[in-house]
């Protein structure tokens, strides 16, 4: 976690450097929009602070997956521990109707 941190603060900080270096007023064309004289330098700032906001977004709804991932798989871990709390009686109840083989007799009979 502090290794992505500081990668993240080297990184905008260059992005700082790169966008006060580049101060110079440009024309915006975007589609049907058209800005004059902006500068660059926002320009620069704006988009790295667009694109971290659609990275965050994106890690927040991968974590909102996994996070559903893990509920439903531990519903799915009670269900089946509810399911073989049910089925092991009736094994316990069949192994007790059977004889055990003869070597088992003999070891415990020999532990005795």
């Amino acid at each position: 976690m502090q290794v992505t941190l500081i990668i993240s603060l080297v990184f905008a900080i260059f992005i700082a450097l790169f966008a006060a270096m580049n101060g110079g007023e440009v024309t915006i064309n975007l589609f049907f929009w058209k800005l004059e004289s902006v500068s660059q330098a926002m320009v620069i700032l704006a988009s790295a602070a667009f694109g971290a906001i659609l990275v965050y977004v994106s890690g927040f709804m991968n974590r909102f997956k996994q996070v559903k991932k893990v509920k439903d798989l531990e519903k799915q871990i009670k269900t089946l521990e509810k399911e073989l709390a049910l089925v092991k009686p009736v094994e316990i109840e069949q192994h007790k109707d059977e004889t055990p083989a003869p070597s088992v007799v003999e070891e415990k009979k020999t532990e005795e």
